[in-house]
């Protein structure tokens, strides 16, 4: 390995000089920019490279590159048997009753978690608040402080919890309408992510 990364460096700083040297020639800024680009993923894999194999280091997870063409991909943990990564970026998507589409955002480099405030309140401003009768979620989107907020604004809030729950929390999701809205919630996800 460090025989490899040993030519990886030479190589590095032979194409580094050959675009100092094409700084002063008129050459193409596109194909300037696009070696400088591929200059720089090099030098980074090779980084990856030493801290990986030489320094045993485990990588995060954000630092990761799946292709060097197409590097705006994240590698998704789904909790899941398997597959239990995804590459690609999530996408949320707001739905009403019939199925329709009401709100769609991509997370890029967001979590879930984050997202239900912000969902909410486009729902808000674009149907008012006689139009929002419930919101549905799955347990992605759980945070406690969030659910507390949006029952201010919205009449039946369904967020179930992750992890256990104490004798409140189980009793108000083995309710009856909060077991009908979350069973929706759950075959409307389902048929998302079959139709993807």
């Amino acid at each position: 390995m460090r025989d490899y990364l040993a030519v990886g460096r030479a190589l590095s700083a032979k194409v580094r000089l050959s675009l100092l040297e094409l700084c002063d020639l008129a050459v193409d800024s596109v194909r300037w920019d696009r070696l400088a680009y591929f200059q720089l993923l090099l030098d980074k894999h090779l980084d990856l490279g030493q801290r990986r194999l030489l320094n045993e280091e485990t990588i995060p997870a954000h630092e990761k590159m799946v292709s060097l063409f197409e590097p705006h991909p994240e590698w998704i943990q789904k909790g899941k048997q398997r597959p239990n990564v995804d590459l690609g970026h999530r996408l949320l998507l707001a739905t009403d009753q019939n199925q329709w589409i009401q709100d769609y955002v991509v997370l890029l480099q967001e979590a879930e978690v984050d997202q239900s405030l912000a969902v909410v309140d486009r729902l808000l401003g674009r149907h008012g608040a006689p139009g929002l009768g419930s919101v549905s979620f799955d347990k992605g989107f759980s945070r406690m402080g969030d659910r507390e907020l949006l029952e201010l604004y919205v009449p039946v809030v369904v967020l179930p919890k992750r992890g256990k729950k104490n004798a409140a929390e189980t009793a108000r999701e083995s309710g009856k309408q909060f077991g009908a809205l979350r069973h929706c919630e759950w075959r409307r996800e389902s048929s998302e992510k079959a139709a993807v």
